[in-house]
């Protein structure tokens, strides 16, 4: 189920529950939508006849992990929050450049389930690396979108995903979809 509100053109707002894809290809390692549904929150903003754009993203996550056991009989899975913000530069038709920042949001420890933090919502690119760091508990991750299309039917591209730099965890791949 999704709401979409488009008040402008160049201005599109959503909540809804579903999946996410950020990147090209068939999967993305940046954000995929390979996932289970969740529900979100996303504005995405056009600038210069869509030559630039830019979007952010706030969605409630589940982790695969049990809250401790309460007065119901099945404990709810822990909860997580995410923030995605995305910008894409399209210099030229056949060519896309895209900057991405993701922060998962850990709300759980051993004294229980925390609300959001209000950073959460912030809708800067770069402003959650920045203040968090890409090996804090609440774990951001840095990438790099590429697209070139040398032809109609073909379209090279490539991802680059930087997360826990000082260990090195860094992942890329590069594919051509025709």
């Amino acid at each position: 189920s999704l709401l979409t509100f488009a008040p402008h053109r160049a201005v599109t707002l959503q909540v809804g529950q579903g999946r996410q894809f950020y990147g090209h290809g068939y999967r993305s390692i940046l954000w995929s939508d390979a996932a289970f549904v969740y529900p979100f929150a996303k504005a995405s903003f056009e600038f210069w006849n869509g030559k630039i754009r830019y979007s952010t993203m706030y969605a409630e996550l589940r982790t695969l992990e049990r809250l401790p056991k309460g007065e119901v009989p099945e404990s709810l899975f822990q909860p997580k929050s995410a923030s995605v913000h995305y910008l894409s530069i399209i210099p030229h038709p056949n060519l896309e450049i895209g900057i991405f920042e993701s922060t998962i949001w850990n709300r759980f420890d051993s004294s229980g389930t925390h609300p959001p933090l209000a950073l959460a919502a912030a809708p800067i690119l770069g402003l959650h690396s920045a203040i968090e760091g890409l090996d804090a508990k609440n774990n951001s991750m840095l990438g790099l979108n590429l697209r070139f299309s040398p032809g109609k039917k073909i379209k090279l591209y490539a991802q680059l995903a930087i997360d826990q730099w000082p260990t090195r965890r860094i992942g890329w791949q590069a594919g051509v979809q025709l």
